[in-house]
């Protein structure tokens, strides 16, 4: 199913940036929808199509809908990322802190708690644990009998607070260009990058920050639209969400992790010189393109079948785009994985050759 709809999304992305790229799109509009938002000039049987097209809220409504359903369907096709145990133990010593403060005796008969490392010893304390310490204290209260079933009730919830950012650019877009078309347009663009829908299952560092700061900003919007303690309130607690979640930035050093791999990183990639139908290999702190050889009368399709056999026989995720390979590794990213990336990505490339 994943392959399907990466296929889609990617279609999807193709129109969308045609349909804001098209001079003719603004001026084709009004032969489309009327000025009330009705169908016009448009004949059966697409009237029905272009009048949803036409009404905003059935348009937002469909679109946004058909997003949270298609979390629901999807979430079990994705996997976990590998600090997710770390993210979810770090949510736990928080949790046993302040299980112990709010309900001693109680915490101290749950045989689970003990197992949990103290908060005041935990070398990861400062670690910020918004969103999964809610997630992990329902767990605490209802286990199940199968512990992945509480992994797929984060990634979904995780791919709906994303779909929820997506509805703050709409917003954000709404207003800021007095159309809500153009709104939705942008939120699609968001949406249907096929590298942020994947990670918006897994990902609870850059896509749950991406996720409250767009809520921030709209809050922020209409805070200086209309000021009212309510909106105020609302927005400081967007604001403190959003800044708990980048915290994590500092606190595990991660862009001085990556300026002290920029030279390892470098080197490593560069080893990849020699291989067949390799051209040019370009590196730029963790990012890396490397450029192949087309296939003749078949532009991309040598890195396309790259990104393919990556995927399916040697278990890493590539982009590409014409026949480069584009590298872009996590900020947390050791030493050990980017040999291991180095490896899988050379024999990627000799399989395709």
């Amino acid at each position: 199913m994943v392959e399907h709809v990466t296929k889609l999304l990617v279609l999807f992305n193709i129109v969308i940036k045609r349909i804001l790229t098209d001079k003719h799109f603004a001026a084709a509009s009004p032969h489309l929808c009327g000025a009330a938002g009705t169908t016009a000039r448009v004949s059966l049987p697409v009237s029905l199509p272009f009048s949803l097209f036409c009404s905003r809220r059935w348009a937002v409504g469909l679109f946004f809908g058909l997003l949270a359903v298609l979390g629901v369907a999807l979430t079990r096709d994705y996997g976990m990322s590998w600090d997710e145990p770390a993210e979810r133990l770090n949510a736990y010593v928080s949790a046993k802190y302040v299980a112990l403060r709010l309900a001693p005796a109680l915490a101290q008969r749950q045989p689970r708690l003990a197992e949990i490392p103290a908060l005041a010893h935990y070398p990861d304390a400062d670690h910020g644990v918004l969103f999964m310490l809610p997630l992990v204290a329902l767990e605490a209260l209802w286990p199940g009998a199968n512990p992945a079933e509480w992994a797929y009730r984060r990634h979904l919830l995780e791919f709906w607070l994303f779909g929820a950012g997506a509805w703050a650019v709409y917003q954000l877009g709404r207003a800021r260009l007095a159309s809500w078309r153009w709104g939705l347009a942008g939120a699609a663009i968001l949406l249907l990058s096929p590298r942020l829908f994947a990670e918006a299952f897994y990902n609870y560092k850059d896509v749950v920050f991406l996720s409250l700061f767009a809520l921030a900003m709209l809050t922020l919007a209409r805070l200086l639209r209309r000021p009212t303690a309510g909106r105020a309130l609302l927005h400081a607690l967007a604001c403190a969400a959003a800044i708990a979640s980048m915290n994590i930035y500092r606190d595990e050093k991660l862009f001085e992790n990556a300026a002290r791999l920029e030279p390892i990183w470098a080197d490593a990639i560069h080893s990849l010189k020699g291989l067949p139908n390799v051209l040019d290999i370009r590196t730029l702190g963790l990012v890396a393109g490397i450029d192949l050889a087309s296939i003749p009368d078949g532009v991309g399709r040598r890195a396309f079948n790259a990104l393919d056999h990556a995927f399916q026989k040697e278990g890493i995720m590539i982009r590409t785009t014409g026949d480069t390979i584009a590298l872009t590794p996590p900020l947390v990213i050791t030493e050990n994985q980017i040999d291991e990336i180095v490896t899988k990505v050379g024999n990627t490339i000799r399989a395709v050759a």
